[in-house]
């Protein structure tokens, strides 16, 4: 089954984020911190299909080696607050269909159009289901700066173009990047035959409010679609509640996963 979860969060230091840690648990390898000193190791945990660091055209290929690239925007990041990173979450479809490059086609679409095209590097992970489980899913950790022109390090200012807008801890256009992994998931569906549509995530019905640059802040449907989702928001707060709505969609997260989507840092996984 295709769903149109996709979900932005930022790891930051000052929650206790580190770009190493979190590109280590993602990977599933040993990453040691050179500003910090630490070694963080997820290897034990399992479940890491694919992974790979994609890059703009011209950056140097030293930077598709993980250890290499995040300690880089973690020396790049001078201020003790700083955003080293966003984190997206996508979920990948689960039908009989659908092959493991599907699920890499896919995933590398939606990141080439959305980041590595704009400039920014990613590290893309693809985790396979637990025992009994179908939440086949990408994790996708995003640079916040693009590359120095000679492509050796990234530049002195962060991609503030390209940053989401975050009102009180959460992404508000979270519908969007839900919409745009929803529509290429359709398209890609279509390009290859499957008789697949994807199908939403939402709690409580929302309407489509078509294209992001047809829309206007005082269009009514968006005000519509803005009380649906602050609904949304609360039901999500209470992990049984969302569960038993997802359930009600035929969604393919667990508890276990929902809260892990919930939070930023890596030791709350």
């Amino acid at each position: 089954m295709a769903i149109q979860f996709a979900r932005c969060e930022y790891v930051s230091r000052s929650t206790g984020g580190n770009a190493c840690r979190k590109a280590s648990y993602n990977q599933r390898e040993a990453i040691r911190c050179d500003r910090t000193g630490e070694l963080f190791s997820f290897k034990d945990r399992g479940g890491n299909v694919h992974h790979e660091i994609l890059l703009p055209e011209g950056v140097d290929k030293k930077f598709k080696n993980s250890s290499v690239f995040w300690n880089e925007v973690e020396r790049c990041e001078k201020r003790k607050d700083s955003q080293v990173q966003k984190e997206f979450v996508l979920a990948l479809p689960d039908d009989k269909e659908v092959t493991l490059e599907d699920r890499i086609e896919l995933s590398r679409r939606f990141i080439n159009e959305h980041f590595v095209e704009k400039g920014l590097g990613v590290q893309l992970d693809i985790h396979e289901p637990h025992e009994d489980e179908k939440n086949w899913h990408a994790h996708l950790l995003v640079t916040t700066r693009r590359f120095s022109e000679n492509g050796h390090t990234f530049e002195n200012i962060k991609a503030r173009d390209l940053d989401p807008t975050i009102r009180k801890g959460f992404v508000v256009e979270a519908d969007v990047w839900g919409e745009l992994w929803r529509d290429l998931q359709n398209a890609y569906f279509e390009e290859k035959g499957y008789d697949l549509r994807v199908d939403p995530i939402s709690i409580l019905t929302q309407e489509h409010l078509g294209p992001v640059r047809m829309r206007h802040h005082m269009n009514e449907a968006i005000e519509r679609s803005q009380k649906l989702q602050q609904a949304n928001d609360l039901l999500s707060k209470e992990p049984s509640h969302i569960i038993e709505a997802l359930t009600r969609n035929k969604a393919v997260f667990s508890e276990r996963d929902i809260k892990g989507l919930r939070r930023n840092k890596v030791n709350d996984f």
